[in-house]
């Protein structure tokens, strides 16, 4: 999408939220498959091991989403002094 500059191009898309949902169900899967590993890794800790570091990347995944919102659609100025 930035390499071809589709942006400014389509305008009738919303870019953020767009961005917003393949981020979340990117989560989503990653969690999806970190659940099905620690239920099939029963003592074998490789497995476990990368079940824990998809928990990891869940919950990293998740804080992104929420900072990213944070910053782009959180408090907006309404331009008063406070």
């Amino acid at each position: 999408m930035h390499i071809f500059r589709l942006q400014p191009k389509m305008p009738c898309i919303n870019w953020t939220l767009t961005e917003f949902v393949h981020y979340v169900i990117g989560t989503i899967l990653i969690l999806i498959a970190s659940i099905v590993v620690i239920v099939k890794s029963y003592g074998i800790s490789g497995l476990v091991a990368g079940a824990v570091f998809g928990f990891i990347a869940t919950f990293l995944l998740a804080l992104n989403i929420w900072m990213s919102y944070k910053i782009t659609c959180g408090s907006q100025p309404t331009g008063k002094c406070v």
